[in-house]
């Protein structure tokens, strides 16, 4: 019953907190509801940044995984090399088997 008491106690703190951050807004018309504040923030529409606006506006571009992953491949260096992960994994696997040598598969 007291944790009930305790999250009931935090869910109102947070919408007292929510409530005065929507009241103190200074960008946004006081003629402007909490949703619609909430929705233009979610989606970026009213961003300070100019570039973060725009981009936001922009339409979604329909490009198959397979494209995506083409168009952004990279002929360096890999991050993680066959070798060194072959080594960590057989390292683990020693380590693994050394600590259940009594068991059987």
């Amino acid at each position: 019953m007291p944790i009930l008491v305790a999250i009931f106690v935090a869910l109102l703190v947070a919408g007292g907190v929510l409530l005065v951050a929507s009241v103190m807004s200074t960008r946004r018309d006081r003629q402007e509801s909490p949703m619609n504040a909430l929705r233009a923030g979610l989606t970026g529409r009213d961003h300070p940044d100019a570039a973060v606006e725009a981009a936001a506006a922009a339409e979604p571009v329909d490009v198959s995984l397979a494209e995506f992953l083409n168009a952004t491949a990279e002929d360096g260096d890999p991050y993680l090399h066959v070798d060194d992960l072959t080594a960590s994994l057989h390292d683990a696997r020693a380590k693994a088997t050394g600590v259940l040598a009594g068991r059987r598969r």
